[in-house]
């Protein structure tokens, strides 16, 4: 799924945006599904970009194997008030988890994927997490939708691009960086570990 110019560019561990490099990778009928599979979406795996940190109380009921997934109405009412994030899904389709693979033959270390959505209409609310940093490095891919994205070095941006289908850009770990979401906004996020090199998971797929 990463062609051969991708992945020597990613060894230089150096910001780069490539347009029109992956498609066709996600979708939003894919993510609905995965909404919609309510053992998945839980307090661990869902976070909700917020000014405020909120919480949620329910009724546990039916037949739940986890007790801390969220229920269909509360969660439907949240995910149009901020950007969200999925963790844990590098194992949501085959695509994904080839990227991933690829990745960390690559690198030698493990690699996760991210699914960033934003459905909301307030302008305020499509920042997200604002300007930041992370731990890990990050190959970016928009799935749908158009956002724009910063990256800067020493307070200097040196990449300002608007991110749209198939877009990727790679941001090293400690490199600031802003996204602002466009329109409603799909995107995953590759994050390759630096500092826990014990959490390689299988990459064998099982066909039936």
């Amino acid at each position: 799924m990463l062609s051969k110019k991708v992945l020597e560019r990613i060894k230089l561990m150096k910001p780069f945006y490539m347009k029109n490099e992956l498609k066709s990778i996600y979708s939003w009928k894919e993510l609905e599904n995965l909404l919609n599979l309510r053992p998945f979406i839980n307090d661990r795996r869902i976070r909700f970009i917020t000014e405020k940190e909120k919480f949620f109380k329910w009724k546990a009921g039916g037949w739940l194997t986890d007790l801390n997934s969220y229920p269909p109405d509360i969660l439907d009412e949240e995910i149009r008030k901020s950007v969200c994030i999925l963790i844990d899904c590098s194992r949501v389709n085959k695509k994904i988890n080839l990227i991933a693979e690829q990745l960390e033959n690559l690198l030698k270390k493990p690699v996760d994927a991210h699914i960033f959505f934003s459905l909301c209409k307030d302008k305020s609310s499509k920042k997200g997490i604002g300007k930041h940093n992370d731990k890990s490095d990050n190959l970016i891919t928009c799935v749908e939708g158009i956002f724009n994205v910063k990256i800067f070095i020493k307070d200097n941006i040196v990449i300002d691009k608007l991110m749209k289908k198939g877009d990727i850009v790679f941001i090293p770990a400690q490199t600031d960086h802003q996204i602002t979401s466009i329109t409603d906004r799909l995107s995953i996020s590759f994050p390759i570990a630096n500092n826990n090199l014990d959490l390689f998971q299988s990459r064998k797929w099982i066909s039936i």
